[in-house]
């Protein structure tokens, strides 16, 4: 995380994960469905090139990725819609979770922080939100009444998919922050299971990586004085 580049880079693609977290939520019209599948498609892959570190990195990644983007946008109809939904969302967690990986190892390492540190930080952790909500995601296409309140899934609805997937990043951005408001909650053992695990990481990833980067410049700026 050292060239100016990448500096812009984790500032634009903090920026882009903000859009995919909200773009949707205002989305009246059926093409605004389509611009969100593509602004998520673009940010996985900026994902990818501003984390990897080295070519094998890159590869790797790549390697899980292009079957996530084929099955999102190649066999669509080639699968049912739960079939296509489900492993979609399988291989998207398989993705995100080695970019976090990435991404984790690299914010351990710092020794300096600066703006990029900053976007990097903040980009995991709403990586973390993602990654989470695709899970929730997957165990609702196995069991539509994983969870209470007013889901409803209908996968062969793109509408009805773009809601509840919309539900569900509220859902696990409130739980990863503990607040809890109760109108949307698990109901099946599994699901619990994991919220109650996003909530733990989420404070434990304020605790130990957000508290080490501001140690870190307490003590870069204690030495210059």
């Amino acid at each position: 995380m050292k060239s100016n580049t990448n500096l812009v880079s984790f500032q634009a693609l903090l920026i882009s994960l903000v859009l995919l977290l909200f773009i949707p939520t205002l989305a009246t019209a059926e093409w605004l469905s389509t611009v969100s599948r593509l602004l998520f498609s673009f940010t996985m892959v900026s994902c990818l090139y501003l984390a990897a570190r080295d070519r094998t990195e890159l590869v790797i990644g790549a390697i899980i990725f292009v079957p996530t983007l084929t099955t999102k946008w190649m066999l669509a109809t080639a699968l049912s819609p739960d079939a296509q939904l489900l492993s979609y969302s399988a291989l998207q967690i398989i993705f995100l979770c080695y970019i976090m990986r990435i991404v984790y190892q690299r914010l351990l390492s710092v020794r300096t922080v600066n703006h990029e540190v900053i976007y990097a930080s903040i980009a995991l952790y709403l990586l973390f939100g993602i990654c989470l909500t695709l899970i929730y995601y997957a165990i609702l296409i196995l069991e539509p009444s994983a969870f209470g309140g007013k889901i409803v899934l209908d996968t062969s609805d793109a509408h009805s998919t773009s809601k509840v997937l919309q539900e569900l990043i509220y859902f696990s951005l409130v739980t990863q922050t503990t607040l809890g408001y109760g109108d949307l909650s698990p109901t099946l053992a599994s699901a619990r299971i994991i919220a109650s695990f996003q909530a733990i990481l989420g404070q434990l990833y304020i605790a130990v990586v957000v508290a080490r980067l501001v140690g870190i410049a307490i003590a870069t700026a204690e030495n210059k004085e």
